[in-house]
């Protein structure tokens, strides 16, 4: 009939069902997971070039952090030197360059610690001053201050001079922690004695013991400048708080940023003994101490 002729011409002559579509594309359960060891010995393959690190993914724009990549990039291909020796070279470059910076405000600090005892009154006349609101008395009193300043050779804006190491500390703590995190060919076995993988925490903690001894010292003898003037009190709650503080931070960090930050405190803790030489500051003609 109409009827049965009608279902005959449309039914199925496949007994299975409908033929799936083809499709050129493998299902996921067919392929292959990604073998990780092929990749690590890619990126092994990789050459050390000036810019590597910026294929890599390293890219930061401008600032702190792409002076310090460009540092230690530069240092480490031109030199051929592993990373844990590239990262102390340009640590060590850095430090010697703020040199010049710490001669002066070490100079400045024993020229203050001289003339303390006639500027205190003056200081003491014009905060009496600026509580009763005597502008007058304020102001010759300031004019007083910065005369005894000027006589004796102080500029006080070399105080601000530390905060030279915020910009450096920040670039290498970002570079160091990126580059960890990825980690950059050579960084897992680019270490030296017991820290050879530098893209994780030192294994004995002995780098963060370092620096962290190394601070201690350092506030112990007078700071970087080897004559702080911060008061006792002060300066002895800060060879508690400190050295313990960084020890908590440095203790969970890669060894490539504790390898910069113990080279770093070291190098400020030479840098105090020297300042606190007699011979030293008659060479570089400072104020003696």
């Amino acid at each position: 009939s109409l009827t049965s002729a009608r279902f005959i011409s449309t039914a199925s002559t496949n007994p299975d069902g409908p033929t799936a579509p083809h499709s050129e594309f493998e299902p996921f359960d067919t392929v292959s997971p990604l073998d990780l060891t092929s990749l690590t010995e890619a990126q092994k393959s990789i050459p050390e070039h000036i810019g590597f690190l910026k294929e890599l993914g390293l890219e930061f724009g401008w600032g702190p952090t792409s002076c310090m990549q460009w540092l230690l990039e530069h240092i480490h291909v031109w030199s051929g030197a592993p990373w844990w020796a590239s990262i102390v070279l340009a640590t060590v470059l850095i430090r010697t360059l703020q040199v010049p910076g710490y001669l002066r405000l070490s100079d400045v600090g024993a020229r203050m610690k001289e003339v303390h005892p006639f500027a205190l009154p003056v200081m003491e006349r014009y905060k009496k001053a600026a509580t009763t609101q005597d502008i007058v008395t304020m102001h010759l009193a300031k004019q007083e201050l910065d005369d005894i300043y000027k006589k004796s050779g102080i500029n006080k804006w070399w105080f601000f001079w530390p905060l030279a190491q915020i910009p450096v500390f920040y670039g290498f703590y970002n570079l160091l922690k990126s580059m960890a995190q990825i980690p950059v060919p050579g960084l897992v076995d680019g270490g030296v004695l017991w820290f050879q993988n530098l893209a994780v925490a030192d294994p004995l903690v002995v780098l963060p013991l370092i620096s962290a001894g190394s601070i201690a010292m350092t506030l112990a003898f007078g700071g970087d400048t080897g004559n702080t003037t911060i008061s006792p009190q002060i300066r002895k709650g800060l060879m508690i708080f400190m050295p313990l503080v960084s020890l908590i931070f440095l203790y969970s960090w890669p060894a490539a940023m504790t390898v910069y930050f113990a080279t770093s405190s070291l190098y400020g803790l030479l840098q105090n003994f020297a300042l606190r030489s007699a011979t030293f500051r008659s060479l570089f003609g400072l104020y003696p101490i």
